[in-house]
């Protein structure tokens, strides 16, 4: 079981007319990457890196302790009742996520709090046709080999405007825009 959720299709401009429908406001924007790692003994990892490139988190293989996937075939086949039966999958799991501290004490992983030796770096390259020139970002060469996949994750969060207060569902809410 891989997935937990079936993808729609939505075009770019639904998110943004449900929030302003809505009257929900944008309360923070913030500006993380996802670095998939190789760590030792060809375990793989994500690290988490803020917007400076400075360590946030370091996020280990889940443990997955049960994944369940029941299906049921359907009573009636010819009936619109669930014409494809039940399908219920539950998947129990231990997030493993060492911050600061944690990271300190352990020596494999204590480089990542190295702030002279970031994992990823800004270049700047210069050619005739740009006079501004371009920034890139690069993986720093002591870890090249060891990342193969960096994300730019741009997270923008949303809830219902103050003068909306008779909904608790919408006062509580949070919505997460991805990035498009």
């Amino acid at each position: 079981m891989q997935h937990s959720f079936i993808p729609c299709a939505a075009t770019e401009n639904v998110l943004p007319k449900f929030l302003e429908t809505f009257n929900f406001e944008e309360f923070s924007c913030t500006e993380k990457y996802n670095v998939s790692f190789k760590l030792d003994r060809g375990t793989k990892g994500a690290l988490i890196l803020d917007k400076a490139f400075n360590f946030v988190e370091l996020r280990l293989p889940d443990v997955t302790w049960m994944a369940l996937d029941l299906k049921r075939r359907p009573r009636d086949p010819t009936s619109d009742d669930h014409p494809s039966g039940t399908d219920i999958r539950l998947k129990i799991q231990s997030r493993r996520a060492l911050r600061g501290e944690s990271v300190e004490k352990n020596e494999t992983y204590k480089k990542f709090l190295d702030p002279d030796v970031k994992v990823l770096v800004q270049v700047h390259s210069y050619d005739f046709q740009c006079r501004d020139g371009v920034t890139t970002l690069q993986i720093h060469p002591h870890y090249q080999g060891n990342v193969p996949f960096v994300r730019r994750r741009v997270i923008r969060r949303f809830r219902a405007a103050d003068d909306v207060q008779h909904s608790r569902f919408r006062t509580d809410v949070e919505v997460k825009q991805p990035p498009w």
